[in-house]
C-alpha cells in the first residue's frame, strides 16, 4: 500500500494519479490549500461536495514527502470502515484503531503508524481518550500532520450529554499535539453552530471555507398529520403513486437504481424503522428494510450496500438518523422524514443526501404539535448547549410558515442571500393548497 514508486509531485498529479479524478469539485482546491498551510481550518461543505478528498489528498501528498500522518476522528465505525476499504482499494495505508479490534491488533496499527509506514488513522472520539492512544500520540508528536475533526458539528450537537468526548478533543486532546493544526468538517453549520465548534475545538483564528447550503434541486414540501397511523397511511400513498408515475415514464431503464422509488425515510427511533419497514413491505411488495445500530456492523454494511447498488428489495431505507453519513450515492430521488428531525442543521445534513446528481429530489418532512414539543423538550435538556433550543425552534418555524419560500427560509437561517427556488417547495408551487391544508391541520 505504500505510494514511494509514485511521482507525486503536485495536488494536481496525486488527484489523477491516486484518486482517480480529472478535475476538483467546486472549493475542493481552495480547501486543500488551505489545510496544507498547516493552518487551523474550519470547512463547511455542504454534503456531495467531497469534503473526504480535501483531507485525504493532503495527507497522501505529505506521508509521500515526509513520513507523517494524519489523525482522523469520526463519529460511526460504519463510516470508518467505509473510508478505509475505500482509500486501500487506492492502494492508500489507511487504518483503523478500535474498540472492536484486539488489543494486538491495535498495538500493529499503531506501530505501523510510530514507523512511518501510515497515512490516515481513524478513530473515535473515545479512542482518542484511551490510555494506550495517549500514549502513542506523546511519542508521535512529531510524526502526526494533522488532526481531522470529521462532522464537527457532532461536537456541538452530541456534546457532553451524548459524546462528551466529541466535546472534549480541544479542550483536553489539544494540548497532547502542541502546535498540530486541527481540520473540522461539516456539512451544515449556521453562523451560530460556526462560532460554537471553533469554540469547543479550540481552534486558533482558523481559515474559513463556508459554501452556500443552496440546493435548487431539493422539492421541500411540508405535511401537517398528527397521528402516526395517518403519516403512515399517507406514505404508503405517497410511494406507491410514486412508483406508478416512474414506472410509466419508464424512466429506470437507464437509471443506475433499479426501482421506481429509492429513497431514504427518517426515523427517531428503531422500533419504528422496524415497523414502518414491514408496513411497507406487506402493503407495496419486498421493498424496503430497517437501518439502526441494533443491527450487526455485517448487516449495516450489506443494506447499505444492496441500497447503492440498487437492489430492488433494498430500495427504500428506513432508517434512524446517522444513516447516510458519508455515503455518496447519486440517486437518491426522497428524502422524507417521518418524525421531525432534531433541529434545523440535522433536517438539512438528512435532505443533503437526496439529489447528488443534480436532479430533482422530493424531501417531505411531517409535522404534528406533539412531535414538535416532544423536540423541543429534548433540545431543553441540553444546557451546554445554547444553540440546541434555538435551530430546534428554527425548524419548527420553517415547518408552520405558510407565507414564505422553504429555500428562502432556509438560506435566511444559515446566513446566506436569497435562494434560487424555481417551483421547488410546497409554497411556491401552490401557496393557496398549502395554506388550506395548514389550516386543516389546525382545526383537526
Amino acid at each position: 500500500m505504500h505510494l514511494l514508486e509514485k511521482d507525486l509531485k503536485s495536488t494536481q498529479s496525486i488527484l489523477r494519479d491516486i484518486f482517480g479524478r480529472s478535475e476538483f469539485r467546486p472549493n475542493q482546491y481552495k480547501v486543500i490549500n488551505a489545510v496544507l498551510s498547516h493552518s487551523d481550518v474550519l470547512v463547511v461543505l455542504p454534503t456531495g461536495h467531497g469534503k473526504s478528498l480535501t483531507y485525504q489528498l493532503p495527507a497522501v501528498q505529505e506521508s509521500y514527502a515526509s513520513k507523517k500522518f494524519t489523525v482522523v476522528v469520526s463519529p460511526l465505525l460504519a463510516l470508518i470502515n467505509d473510508q478505509v476499504m475505500y482509500l486501500h482499494s487506492l492502494g492508500i495505508a489507511a487504518e483503523t484503531c478500535n474498540s472492536t479490534m484486539s488489543s494486538e491488533r491495535r498495538a500493529k496499527v499503531l506501530k505501523m503508524f510510530s514507523e512511518g509506514n501510515g497515512c490516515l488513522l481513524y478513530v473515535s472520539p473515545e479512542q482518542c481518550f484511551s490510555a494506550p492512544f495517549q500514549s502513542f500520540l506523546r511519542r508521535s508528536v512529531d510524526g502526526v500532520s494533522r488532526i481531522v475533526v470529521d462532522e464537527a458539528h457532532c461536537a456541538v450537537e452530541w456534546g457532553s450529554d451524548f459524546r462528551p468526548h466529541y466535546a472534549k478533543l480541544g479542550s483536553e486532546l489539544r494540548p497532547l499535539l502542541p502546535g498540530v493544526p486541527i481540520v473540522a468538517l461539516t456539512g451544515t453549520a449556521s453562523p451560530e453552530m460556526q462560532t460554537q465548534i471553533i469554540q469547543t475545538l479550540n481552534l486558533k483564528n482558523p481559515k474559513m471555507i463556508v459554501s452556500t447550503t443552496e440546493r435548487p434541486q431539493l422539492h421541500y414540501e411540508v405535511r401537517y398529520i398528527e397521528s402516526d397511523y395517518d403519516k403512515l397511511q399517507d406514505l404508503i400513498k405517497f410511494i406507491s403513486i410514486y412508483r406508478m408515475r416512474i414506472k410509466k415514464l419508464k424512466l429506470f431503464r437507464k437509471s443506475s437504481c433499479g426501482y421506481p422509488a429509492c429513497g431514504i425515510i427518517y426515523c427517531r427511533t428503531r422500533r419504528s424503522t422496524e415497523y414502518i419497514a414491514d408496513q411497507l413491505n406487506s402493503e407495496l411488495g419486498k421493498c424496503s428494510v430497517a437501518f439502526h445500530a441494533g443491527l450487526t456492523n455485517s448487516t449495516k454494511v450489506d443494506i447499505m450496500q444492496k441500497w447503492i447498488n440498487g437492489d430492488p428489495e433494498y430500495a427504500v431505507i428506513v432508517a434512524t438518523v446517522a444513516f447516510g453519513l458519508g455515503i455518496d450515492k447519486p440517486d437518491t430521488r426522497f428524502v422524507i422524514h417521518f418524525d421531525l428531525p432534531q433541529n434545523m442543521e440535522s433536517f438539512i445534513q438528512q435532505t443533503g443526501r437526496g439529489g447528488r446528481d443534480r436532479k430533482a429530489c422530493r424531501c417531505i418532512l411531517y409535522y404534528g404539535g406533539a412531535d414538535a414539543n416532544r423536540c423541543l423538550q429534548h433540545a431543553k435538556q441540553f444546557k451546554d448547549n445554547t444553540n440546541s433550543e434555538k435551530s430546534t425552534l428554527a425548524l419548527i418555524k420553517f415547518a408552520k410558515q405558510i407565507d414564505t419560500c422553504r429555500h428562502e427560509s432556509v438560506g435566511k437561517y444559515f446566513g446566506e442571500s436569497k435562494h434560487v427556488c424555481d417551483y421547488a417547495c410546497d409554497y411556491c408551487k401552490n401557496k393557496d393548497r398549502l395554506r388550506v391544508r395548514y389550516n386543516e391541520w389546525q382545526n383537526w
